[in-house]
């Protein structure tokens, strides 16, 4: 999540900065007294990075939706819930990651299943280690 999350804070920080540069020209045609440039700039350049600065807010809340699924599935789920706060949920380029411990491995396989049932489509990449037991000697 924190990879998106820079990654549209970066194309956030680009299109403020684009926008400051339309706002000066738009002032400089105003000070040159050419309206019909100032008219020409704001609807073409004006619209698209609005639209981009839309796209990438937007993505940002679907991740931060999904995340709040996989974790409600996880806390309400009848054999993880105990175990939630073990299993650490993130996004890394389109992939939901799981990684962290749990006590079996069948409680391992019931991860993909349980996010699955929430309606997260996502691809999943389950690093979720088993617990080593102790073996009597």
């Amino acid at each position: 999540m924190l990879t998106v999350i820079r990654r549209n804070q970066s194309i956030r920080g680009s299109l403020v900065r684009r926008g400051r540069e339309l706002n000066r020209r738009v002032v400089k045609s105003i000070l040159n007294g050419s309206i019909h440039r100032v008219l020409q700039a704001i609807p073409s350049e004006g619209n698209e990075v609005m639209s981009q600065l839309l796209e990438a807010t937007q993505a940002e809340c679907q991740v931060s939706r999904t995340l709040q699924r996989i974790e409600s599935v996880l806390v309400e789920h009848e054999a993880l819930s105990p175990y939630a706060s073990d299993v650490d949920v993130s996004v890394y380029e389109s992939t939901i990651v799981l990684e962290g411990t749990l006590p079996t491995a069948e409680l391992q396989k019931q991860l993909i299943p349980s996010i699955r049932q929430a309606g997260v489509l996502w691809r999943i990449k389950n690093n979720v280690a088993v617990e080593a037991t102790a073996t009597k000697v």
